[in-house]
């Protein structure tokens, strides 16, 4: 018999699901490097969004996500897009960095109350689904974290 240890026992659906979120951060990282930062969302007047603290925010993602995978890396896609994330919550909040620090805070730990996306759903035919940090920050899985989508129901 051969040795099946090394098997890679994903569904191809899932494999797809996250080869498509990768390569749509990657893709948001190189279009953004082409666009001015004030022109991504409307800068309301006299507001300036403060400096995106990016290590603190993958910080509080492993304070709260301790059990997901774990950023080693922090490349330039990877900061594009947690910057691009801040400067959509910190503009549209006039958020200052502590808000904007807090409000991070509260979304992983958030993301940490859903069975879904910590992988602790229940399911017979598949591997559970873990989000990890990219696919938080990507822009349309972001926004269905932040509106809910993920929350257990009562």
């Amino acid at each position: 018999l051969s040795d099946v240890s090394n098997v890679d026992r994903r569904s191809p659906q899932l494999a797809q699901a996250e080869a498509e979120a990768e390569a749509e951060a990657e893709a948001e990282a190189e279009a953004l490097k082409h666009i001015e930062t004030t022109s991504l969302v409307k800068k309301p007047e006299g507001f300036s969004c403060p400096p995106c603290p990016t290590q603190e925010i993958v910080d509080a993602y492993r304070k709260h996500l301790p059990a997901l995978p774990q950023p080693n890396v922090l490349n330039a896609a990877r900061k594009t897009a947690i910057s691009a994330r801040w400067r959509e919550v910190c503009v549209g909040e006039k958020f200052t960095r502590e808000q904007g620090l807090e409000w991070f805070d509260w979304f992983f730990s958030d993301v940490a109350r859903s069975k879904f996306l910590t992988g602790r759903a229940a399911s017979s035919h598949r591997r559970p689904f873990r989000a990890t940090l990219d696919w938080l920050m990507a822009p349309t899985n972001f926004a269905k974290a932040v509106d809910g989508n993920y929350r257990e129901t009562a």
